[in-house]
C-alpha cells in the first residue's frame, strides 16, 4: 500500500455522498443566501491585520454593537462583493458576518465550518474568538467548531481582503495566484459557498481508481484519501466495493478489506494492493470516454473495531462513503494522444471560466450544462478550462463525456514576494484534489505562455504536481513560449519536449503566414498540439449590453457600456464605414460573417497538417473585453462561427493517423480576405477603420441572407 500523509488545516475537495448506518439525521447545513457587509471602517489605515486576528483586542467590527454594522449592505453568498451595485470597482477590505444555528456534532464526530472559497485572505471569528485565515483564490478551507453552537444566535465574522494593484493587507495581487483578475475585472469575497457540516472523526474525502499497467500487467488500483480530524493516529480497517451497472462485468465487486491501515492526523492516501482485487477482473471494467462516459460506484467503509478510539468514543463502525467513478487511461504516444489505447484527434475550444452578472459561477447549473452540453453538440471533444480551477466543469464533463484540459488558477506572476510560492503550491494541492476524481479531466497544464515570473519555477511545478497527481498527462507551459514546452506521461516522471503552440495571424494569410503554418513540426517528430488558436470577429455591443437590463453599474457590465459607446462614436466619426453599413449592427452581422469565414480558414489549415494532433479554438464565449473571439456572445447565444465548427468536426478528422481535410490555401473568397485586412484584421475584433476600395467590394456580402445567430 502506498500512503502520503500530511497535517495543517484542511483544505480539500467537496466531500463524497456519505450514508451512515445508524440513518443520522442530515450531514450538511447551508449557511448560502444574503449576509450582511460592510467595507472596512479604517480603510486599511491600521495596517496589515496580524495573524491570529488582533488576540486580545480584535478588530472592531468583530464586536456586535460596531457602529459601521449599523449601515450594513445585504449581500448574497456564494459570489463576489462586486455583483452588489454599490460595489463594483471595490479592492480592499470587507467584513462579512452572520448569525448560525445551534448545531452539535454526535458520537465519532466533529462539527467543521467550511467555506468552498475566499479572494484572497479570509480571517474568521465566531462569537469574537479567532478560528484561523486562510489566503488563496479559490481553495477550500474550514476549522473545527466542534461543541461551540450549543445556542442558536452566535455570529460567524469574516474579514476579506480582497487586493488590487497597490498593496493591502501586505498582499499585492500580482504577486498572487489570481487568474485573470488583472485582465478582466478584480473580484473578492466569499467567492464560494458556506456551510456546516458534521463530520467523522475520520472520513473519506476522496476515492479513486487508478489504471496501471500495460497489456497482460494493466490493472486497475482503487485508492482513497482519509482526513483524521483528531490529534492522535489511528487504526482502522477499511473495506470497499465498486458498483458497475450493465455490461460483462455489472453488479458489485467486493474488494478485499485493508487492515490495521495506520491514518495520522492530517490527510492520508490509501492504495489497495493490486494482487488483492483481482487485477484482471477489474481490468475488464468499462472505460470512460466521450462516446461511451462509463462510471461506477464505489463505496468506502471505515471501521475501527480494532483500535480503541483515543477520543473516548465507542469503537465501531464509523460509516459508508460512496463516490462515482470512472477508470480511462490518456496519454502520448509518438507524436500523438491515445485515449483508452487508440489514437484520437483533439478537437477543442477554450473556455473562459467567467459569466456575465455573476462574474465567478454560472446563474445556474443548468447554464453551465447547457454550455457544455451546446460544446458537444458541436463536435467538439475537449474542453481548455482556462487559468481557473472549476470543479463544476469537470462534474458536468464527466457526465456529458468531454474530455477536459485542466488549469490551475494561477494567471500571470508580475510581482514576487513572500506569499508567491506559498500560496501558488497551495493552489496546486487545491487542484489536485478537485481533478483527481474526475475521469474527464485528462491533462493538467500548469502554465500559460510562461505566467510570467512563475517560468523561473516551471520544472518545480510539474515535479510537485507528479506528486500529487500521479496518473495524470502534465502539460508545462500552453504556447511554448521558450521555445519548447515539456509534458510528463501518466506514471512517469520523465519531462519529454513538445511543442505546444498558439497560432494567431491576421487573416487572410499571406505566403508568410502560409509558410509559418506548414513549418509545424518540421525538423522532428516530437508531438505537437495546437492549444490555441483563433480569429475574432466584431462583438455583439448591443445584445451584450442588453443582457444586463437596468443593472449596468456591475464591473462587467461596465466594460459592454463603454464599448457600446466607443464603436456608437467610431461610426459616427467614420464617413468609410456609413458607406460599408447602414448602422452598428450590420456592421456587427458583416464582422460575425468574416470571423467564421476566417476561421474555416485557419481550422482547415491546421487539421489538414499532418503533424498537428490537435488543435483548441480560442474561444466558446465572449467574456469581457475579449468580446469578439468567443463561437458565442457573453450571453452563450451562438454566432455564425459556431454553425461553420460544427460542419468542421464533423468532417473530422477522429484520428491523427486518419482522413485529414483538405488545406484550403487557394479557397479563399477575394472579397471575403478584403474585408478580413480592410474592417478588422486581429484577434480581438477590434475596428482597424476601412478603406473605400473595401467598401466596394463586399456589397455583395451585405445583401447575402443573415447567418442564424448573427447581429447585435
Amino acid at each position: 500500500m502506498r500512503r502520503r500523509a500530511s497535517r495543517g488545516l484542511s483544505c480539500t475537495s467537496i466531500p463524497p455522498t456519505r450514508t451512515r448506518p445508524d440513518a443520522a439525521p442530515p450531514t450538511e447545513l447551508s449557511l448560502d443566501g444574503t449576509w450582511e457587509l460592510i467595507r472596512d471602517p479604517d480603510g486599511g489605515a491600521g495596517g496589515p491585520l496580524p495573524a491570529g486576528g488582533g488576540g486580545e483586542r480584535p478588530p472592531g467590527p468583530v464586536r456586535p454593537d460596531h457602529p459601521a454594522w449599523a449601515d450594513a449592505l445585504p449581500v448574497t453568498v456564494p459570489g463576489p462583493f462586486e455583483t452588489h451595485p454599490g460595489l463594483a470597482g471595490f479592492d480592499g477590505v470587507v467584513w462579512y458576518r452572520r448569525s448560525l444555528p445551534a448545531a452539535t456534532a454526535g458520537e465519532h464526530e466533529v462539527l467543521r465550518l467550511r467555506f468552498d472559497g475566499a479572494n484572497q485572505r479570509a480571517d474568521v471569528w465566531l462569537d469574537g474568538v479567532w478560528l484561523g485565515r486562510h489566503d488563496g483564490a479559490d481553495a477550500p478551507f474550514e476549522f473545527d467548531v466542534t461543541g461551540r453552537l450549543d445556542a442558536p444566535g452566535k455570529q460567524v465574522v469574516v474579514r476579506v481582503v480582497d487586493p488590487g494593484h497597490e498593496p493591502v493587507d501586505g498582499l499585492r495581487l500580482g504577486a498572487l495566484p489570481h487568474a485573470k483578475e488583472s485582465w478582466y475585472f478584480n473580484y473578492g469575497g466569499l467567492t464560494g459557498g458556506v456551510r456546516l457540516r458534521r463530520a467523522a472523526t475520520v472520513e473519506v474525502t476522496r476515492t479513486g481508481l487508478a489504471l496501471r499497467g500495460r497489456g497482460a500487467d494493466e490493472h486497475v488500483v482503487p485508492w482513497v484519501e482519509l482526513w483524521n480530524h483528531g490529534g492522535h493516529d489511528r487504526t482502522l480497517d477499511l473495506s470497499a466495493h465498486l458498483d458497475v451497472p450493465g455490461g460483462e462485468v455489472a453488479g458489485g465487486h467486493p474488494i478485499p478489506t485493508l487492515r490495521d491501515a495506520l491514518v495520522p492526523p492530517g490527510a492520508t492516501r490509501l492504495e489497495w494492493p493490486a494482487a488483492s482485487v483481482g487485477g484482471g477482473r477489474l481490468a475488464a471494467l468499462p472505460r470512460w470516454a466521450p462516446a461511451s462516459p462509463s462510471r461506477m460506484d464505489l463505496t468506502v467503509l471505515l471501521d475501527d473495531d480494532a483500535d480503541p478510539a483515543p477520543d473516548g468514543a465507542t469503537p465501531g463502525a464509523l460509516g459508508a462513503w460512496t463516490q462515482r467513478v470512472g477508470v480511462r487511461r490518456f496519454e502520448v504516444r509518438g507524436d500523438h494522444f491515445e485515449l483508452n489505447g487508440e489514437p484520437l484527434y483533439l478537437r477543442g475550444v477554450l473556455f473562459q471560466p467567467y459569466w456575465p452578472g455573476t462574474l465567478t459561477a454560472p446563474p445556474d447549473a443548468a447554464f453551465l450544462r447547457g454550455e457544455l452540453q451546446a460544446i458537444k453538440d458541436a463536435g467538439f471533444n475537449l474542453v481548455r478550462a482556462h487559468i481557473r480551477d472549476m470543479p463544476p466543469i469537470y462534474a458536468a464533463c464527466d457526465e456529458i463525456g468531454l474530455l477536459v484540459h485542466a488549469e490551475p488558477t494561477l494567471g500571470w506572476i508580475t510581482a514576487w514576494d513572500e506569499h508567491t510560492l506559498p500560496l501558488t503550491d497551495r493552489m496546486l494541492t487545491s487542484l489536485a484534489g478537485d481533478v483527481d476524481t474526475h475521469p474527464s479531466v485528462v491533462m493538467v497544464g500548469l502554465l500559460n505562455e510562461l505566467s510570467g515570473l512563475m517560468t523561473r519555477h516551471a520544472g518545480d511545478l510539474m515535479r510537485r504536481m507528479r506528486q500529487h497527481l500521479p496518473d495524470h498527462l502534465l502539460l508545462e507551459d500552453s504556447g511554448s513560449w521558450e521555445g519548447v514546452s515539456h509534458y510528463m506521461n501518466p506514471g512517469s516522471d520523465a519531462p519529454v519536449a513538445f511543442d505546444d503552440l498558439h497560432v494567431y495571424r491576421a487573416w487572410p494569410w499571406d505566403d508568410g503566414d502560409r509558410r509559418h503554418v506548414e513549418s509545424i513540426g518540421a525538423g522532428h517528430d516530437r508531438l505537437v498540439f495546437v492549444s490555441e488558436y483563433g480569429y475574432g470577429g466584431i462583438p455583439s455591443f448591443a445584445a451584450n449590453l442588453a443582457g444586463f437590463g437596468e443593472a449596468r453599474q456591475l464591473e462587467d457590465a461596465r466594460v459592454h457600456a463603454e464599448q457600446l459607446a466607443d464603436v456608437t462614436a467610431a461610426f459616427a466619426a467614420d464617413a468609410a464605414l456609413r458607406r460599408l453599413v447602414p448602422d452598428v449592427e450590420a456592421l456587427v452581422a458583416l464582422g460575425q460573417r468574416n470571423q467564421a469565414a476566417a476561421a474555416e480558414f485557419m481550422a482547415r489549415a491546421l487539421r489538414a497538417h499532418p503533424r498537428v494532433a490537435g488543435d483548441v479554438y480560442t474561444q466558446w464565449r465572449d467574456v469581457s473585453w475579449e468580446d469578439g473571439a468567443g463561437l458565442a456572445d457573453v450571453w452563450g447565444r451562438p454566432k455564425p462561427v459556431l454553425a461553420t465548427f460544427a460542419a468542421l468536426n464533423a468532417a473530422g478528422p477522429e484520428r491523427p493517423d486518419g482522413p485529414r481535410p483538405a488545406a484550403p490555401w487557394d479557397e479563399a473568397d477575394p472579397d471575403t480576405a478584403l474585408l478580413g485586412n480592410g474592417l478588422h484584421g486581429n484577434f480581438h475584433g477590434e475596428l482597424l477603420g476601412v478603406s473605400d476600395d473595401v467598401a466596394e467590394l463586399v456589397t455583395p456580402l451585405l445583401s447575402a441572407p443573415p447567418d442564424a445567430g448573427g447581429g447585435g
